[in-house]
């Protein structure tokens, strides 16, 4: 149980300082909270969205620089 436990706080600390940031959308998700930014500036959005059909990908596209998925509907407001 204490190799165990010292095996979880080792990659802990080691992904602490030495892990890489999570992209933006990385599994291209369409619901609202993955179209803001994070952490997300106060109130979420500038304009109030609206809902759309979650399972549309089409307005998602994948940014190679970001590592993830960008939505096209709100370009401005997923700025990393």
């Amino acid at each position: 149980m204490a190799a165990g436990f010292f095996l979880i706080a080792y990659y802990l600390v080691r992904s602490l300082f030495r892990g890489q940031a999570a992209p933006m959308n990385p599994w291209g998700g369409n619901s609202l909270e993955w179209h803001t930014a994070s952490p997300p500036p106060h109130d979420n959005f500038a304009e109030t969205p609206s809902a759309e059909d979650p399972y549309d990908y089409g307005k998602l596209t994948h940014d190679a620089a970001l590592g993830g998925w960008r939505s096209r509907t709100y370009e401005g407001t997923g700025a990393a």
